[in-house]
């Protein structure tokens, strides 16, 4: 059976940032958090790394990623070998939704579009805040609606449930003792170039391996994603939510 993890591999192989943003966005994301004095990050569910990067570029401290799938992981690590980053970034195998997967503290926490580690925003944000210092940067990247998603939609990205508007979002986030400090939110246009990029890359794999065990499955998850997504284009948004603690 054709899992997530495996379908994404091939679905986003050309992608570095495995979400809707911006090379633009995502440096706007690391400039917010600038004004904090030490930089020490961690990105649990790294994918190839691409934030930690621009991290431990932009600021020359220690960044850790974590990730369960072996092959993003020996991506991520080749990368920093290339850019010649392996002493500022250390990629880790492992479960980000353990708690304190790393058994440090860092001075930024991210979980960027991967909220179903902890079941959802607000389990996430507990996890995240077992790895974090005092007065931490929370970057969590998650999906919102615009409208009310139609039946199909839904039911095929089964997230109605455990996603909700802005102002539900921001209700989560309070809730769980968070302030909402910023937010960068993907533009319909890169929410296009993500998902379109997709169905490409996908098209070519099965044309370079239609005799592959896993093509049927492939082709059957790319037409139900790419569906979902041309039923009810823009009524799901997406963007990195920016958080401090609120808790003492």
């Amino acid at each position: 059976m054709l899992s997530v993890h495996r379908y994404r591999q091939i679905s986003e192989s050309i992608h570095l940032i495995l979400n809707p943003l911006s090379v633009e966005q995502l440096a706007l994301v690391k400039d917010i958090c600038s004004s904090t004095h030490s930089h020490a990050a961690l990105d649990l569910c790294c994918g190839r790394g691409e934030i930690l990067r621009r991290f431990a570029i932009r600021f020359g401290t220690t960044c850790v990623g974590v990730d369960i799938h072996p092959p993003l992981i020996e991506q991520a690590k080749k990368r920093a070998r290339t850019l010649d980053l392996k002493h500022a970034v250390e990629f880790q195998l492992g479960d980000g939704a353990g708690p304190g997967p790393t058994g440090r503290t860092f001075d930024v926490v991210a979980s960027i579009g991967t909220s179903w580690i902890g079941g959802g925003l607000v389990g996430t944000l507990d996890l995240m805040r077992t790895s974090a210092a005092d007065d931490a940067w929370f970057l969590i990247g998650d999906v919102f609606w615009e409208r009310t998603p139609a039946d199909a939609v839904a039911l095929g990205a089964n997230t109605a449930d455990q996603h909700g508007d802005l102002a539900t979002t921001l209700a989560w986030i309070n809730g769980a003792g968070f302030d909402l400090v910023e937010m960068v939110v993907a533009s319909p246009d890169d929410w296009d170039r993500y998902s379109a990029s997709q169905w490409l890359n996908v098209h070519g794999w099965l044309t370079d391996n239609p005799s592959d065990p896993e093509a049927a499955e492939v082709r059957e998850w790319r037409d139900r994603s790419r569906r979902g997504y041309l039923t009810d284009r823009g009524a799901m948004s997406w963007a990195v939510f920016v958080l401090k603690s609120s808790q003492p």
